[in-house]
């Protein structure tokens, strides 16, 4: 059985919280399934899901992931886009799903667009399928911001362990919508917005009849609200449903594999839209559905465009004889800017609820006025009534700041709630453009009737002839139906004619791009049939009929019409012009090869860079361990090392400084976080007069002992028991000789950045002795030991003020107090994420000085993994 969420949301701050939770109770529970092409089923559980995510997550933060950056997400529909997704997540980056290239002739035109969107919202990482690691090599080369390229297998293959943040940031996800294409929009989504509206889809399942048990199909994108918040979220972490995932890709070349699967896994819920009812009615012969059964379907979940009463008709005449019902239905309306959710219309026993309006009363007065037998029709399905506490309200289409008008009259549709954006990511003006007060401006016209909504169609889309208000939808729709025109590919805008000619009168027009699959010939006829068609639609006469080849069209990465670049290009005059595409595909690859190739030699210049750095190291530590061992004292030791250390970061190009309050003159307890091997460097330059520190064991075989041992460093092996008891009382004893000490609470270091769980013992020390703690927050030495191209770095040790621990030494909760301060102190001042305790196993540590060193030199740029 599967765990239910309904006591633990109100706690949860964070997807990662129902993640963990999910992962926690329900860890062996079947969580995702993958349908591939041939039948083939692959099955992700919670608890493998969650695991994979946090090695991921290691891999991104050993490459320097910093809290808050962007991180694209470049995968098809499989386990890769999820671990990727959930990793960015434990990381404390943003993630930003960007859609797979589809077309190799359009490659060019691809890159060209993703990069648009990858620098509007700064993305610093891409993540991406295998398949796709060419383009996101050149999506790179195209965006600035982009320095580090890595696929899934490379980040959770790289024994960095696992990591998750403790706090990551407010902002959860920014979803780009498909028609982001010249001047792209972030909507920037909150964790609470998002656990807002999964929740509300959540309670609505529940309502439908749906149970954790239960299972659902989906094809829709993951790049899609709908595929990724609606299913992904709603359905599947909040309700808990099992979900098979299909390959969109599969579901267009093959749609009666969707079916098919709703049979062989019992599906009970699927989500779908317009467009998928109309392709399968169509596409799907009756041979193809012999012995199939639909009966296990409960609810379908229709959204993501205009939702056309004919499709549910067709769709419902076509395959109830195999076991579908109407009342299955549950027609939704939302947007990326409330996550994915507004409105669900739960069916009732005859479905979906429709409402038959006079077309011309709607178009003239803007009033949804039932139809009178003999009116001009136009039918509009009920989008339902808001979940989760959202609030809709209908105003004046053209005067929206007046309040809202009554119902059936037809006005902008306003929305508020907690789903609503936080904003577009980077557009302070653009978010502005939207809000009413605290109303967002969805930029759709509709209706209210007995306080269900009816969506009529988009603001930006509405062609207004001789003062009378037509929908393109109807008319595309009308057009569509016609023989020789191709479904779902015509486009209806308005157009100023003024300057036509040809006899064109002045004024906004109709015009209408039609993809045919008739012959030339025949193109008059055709035209004289699309007039008639819109005459019989709307009541007025189309002003320009244009037929065009296959791919004339203008689409979204998810199929929606692009009615404005369609009517850009017919102002240009290059409808059905083809583009250079193979030569752009030859620039293309050339830059790629390119890429490579400076990749290639900028690896080479890091390593004999990295080499000549190694040597200089080594040669200072030679010099430095001649000089402690016929220096006398201890304290002119610790001097001779100062310099030595002073002379590395001179040959290096590295600077240091020490900031913040004076150090204390008396005795005292110092802690600092523990980010790199190079630590010690950092506080003993940080420090004038010699300080005993603690250190691994293996600091002392060779001349780095001979070095750790002049200086008074503690050997500590944190792995043993005895040694660690040992050392314990070492530091107990130079507390009471009025030693003042060095400790890393974290214990071990650790690649992926961020501030670890502190351990007690230096706190119950402090304690003990009665000394202040004064906490030391260490900057910069992961900049340069993370492996990324060398570049001079600025080292820097923040004194923080000193904290006094009045509590006895056995008072475990104060203590506990007292390091959780500390730890948030350090956190705060090196601007590194508290890391999560809660399922963390140690990473590997790479130790090799010479490894290390041999990553630096080279240019500041992207690297691929």
């Amino acid at each position: 059985s599967i765990s239910n969420l309904s006591d633990t949301l109100p706690e949860a701050s964070t997807l990662l919280d129902l993640l963990r939770f999910r992962a926690e109770k329900d860890g062996r529970h079947p969580h995702l399934k993958f349908l591939t092409a041939d039948g083939h089923v692959s099955v992700l559980t919670f608890g493998e899901l969650w695991d994979r995510a946090r090695r991921a997550a290691a891999g991104m933060a050993s490459l320097g992931l910093v809290t808050g950056e962007r991180v694209a997400v470049l995968a098809l529909t499989g386990p890769d886009f999820f671990v990727a997704f959930v990793g960015v997540l434990c990381a404390g980056g943003v993630p930003v799903p960007i859609y797979p290239p589809v077309r190799l002739d359009d490659l060019d035109g691809y890159v060209r667009r993703q990069s648009r969107i990858l620098r509007s919202a700064g993305a610093a990482f891409i993540v991406s399928d295998p398949q796709f690691k060419a383009a996101a090599e050149l999506l790179c080369t195209a965006t600035p911001s982009l320095r580090e390229s890595a696929t899934v297998d490379s980040l959770t293959n790289g024994g960095a362990g696992f990591f998750c943040v403790e706090s990551p940031p407010e902002l959860g996800l920014i979803q780009y919508t498909s028609g982001s294409t010249g001047d792209p929009k972030g909507v920037a989504l909150t964790h609470a917005n998002l656990l807002a509206n999964i929740q509300a889809i959540s309670e609505t399942a529940v309502r439908a009849g749906l149970r954790p048990s239960d299972v659902a199909v989906s094809w829709m994108p993951l790049y899609h609200d709908f595929g990724l918040i609606g299913t992904w979220m709603g359905v599947g972490i909040c309700a808990g449903l099992t979900i098979v995932m299909m390959s969109p890709v599969d579901f267009l070349t093959r749609p009666a594999s969707w079916l098919w699967a709703i049979d062989r896994f019992r599906a009970n819920a699927v989500a779908t839209t317009t467009f998928a009812l109309n392709h399968v009615t169509r596409r799907v012969s009756d041979d193809q559905l012999a012995g199939i059964d639909l009966s296990s379907v409960k609810f379908a979940a229709l959204g993501a465009e205009p939702i056309r009463v004919s499709a549910i008709d067709d769709f419902c005449r076509r395959f109830e004889p195999y076991g579908f019902r109407r009342s299955a239905f549950t027609p939704a309306y939302g947007l990326a800017e409330t996550c994915v959710a507004v409105t669900f219309a739960l069916g009732g026993p005859k479905g979906p609820r429709v409402d038959n309006v006079d077309a011309d009363r709607l178009a003239a007065d803007r009033r949804a006025v039932p139809a009178d037998p003999g009116a001009r029709v136009r039918s509009l399905v009920s989008v339902g009534t808001p979940i989760g506490g959202q609030q809709v309200r209908v105003v004046g289409a053209t005067d929206p700041g007046h309040g809202p008008v009554a119902e059936r009259h037809e006005g902008r549709v306003l929305i508020r709630g907690k789903s609503v954006m936080a904003g577009y990511f980077g557009r302070p003006e653009a978010t502005a453009a939207v809000r009413i007060g605290d109303w967002l401006d969805t930029g759709d016209l509709g209706y209210l009737a007995d306080g269900e909504l009816f969506i009529t169609g988009r603001v930006k889309d509405l062609i207004i002839k001789a003062g009378r208000n037509y929908h393109p939808q109807d008319i595309e729709h009308a057009v569509g139906e016609l023989p020789g025109v191709r479904k779902g590919c015509v486009v209806a805008f308005g157009e100023d004619m003024a300057d036509q000619g040809d006899g064109i009168e002045g004024g906004e027009g109709i015009v209408v791009v039609a993809e045919t699959v008739t012959a030339v010939a025949g193109h008059d006829e055709l035209k004289a049939l699309i007039r008639a068609a819109v005459v019989e639609t709307t009541g007025t006469s189309v002003d320009d009929v244009v037929l065009a080849p296959r791919g004339s069209v203008l689409k979204t990465s998810s199929g929606k019409l692009r009615r404005q670049e369609t009517r850009q290009a017919y102002r240009d005059g290059t409808l059905g012009k083809g583009t250079a595409g193979r030569w752009r595909l030859a620039a293309t690859m050339a830059r790629l090869g390119w890429h490579r190739a400076r990749t290639s030699a900028d690896r080479c210049r890091q390593r004999v860079v990295g080499a000549y750095i190694a040597g200089m190291a080594m040669l200072l530590v030679l010099l430095s361990a001649g000089s402690t061992v016929w220096l006398r004292g201890r304290a002119t030791a610790w001097r001779s090392a100062r310099h030595t250390i002073a002379l590395l970061f001179a040959a290096t190009g590295m600077s240091f400084r020490r900031t913040g309050v004076p150090l204390p003159d008396g005795q005292a307890l110092y802690v600092s976080n523990h980010p790199t091997d190079m630590d010690p460097l950092l506080l003993v330059s940080a420090f004038e007069r010699p300080v005993s520190m603690t250190g691994k064991g293996r600091l002392f075989n060779g001349l780095f002992g001979v070095v750790a041992g002049r200086l008074g460093v503690i050997a500590l092996d944190p792995g043993s028991l005895e040694s660690s008891l040992a050392s314990y009382g070492r530091m107990q004893a130079l507390l009471e000789e009025g030693e003042s000490i060095h400790i890393f609470p974290e214990g071990e270091r650790r690649d992926a950045p961020g501030i670890y769980p502190f351990r007690l013992g230096a706190f119950k020390l402090a304690a003990s002795a009665g000394i202040p703690i004064v906490p030391l927050a260490l900057k910069g030495p992961r900049e340069v030991m993370r492996g990324r191209p060398y570049r001079p770095a600025a080292l820097e040790v923040e004194v923080l003020p000193a904290v006094r621990l009045e509590c006895d030494p056995a008072d475990l909760a104060a203590l506990a107090k007292g390091r959780a301060e500390i730890r948030r102190m350090i956190a705060d001042a090196t601007g590194e994420p508290l890391l999560d305790v809660r399922g963390f196993t140690k990473p590997a540590v790479r130790d090799s000085v010479a490894t290390r060193f041999t990553t630096w030199g080279g240019r500041r740029g992207t690297r691929s993994r």
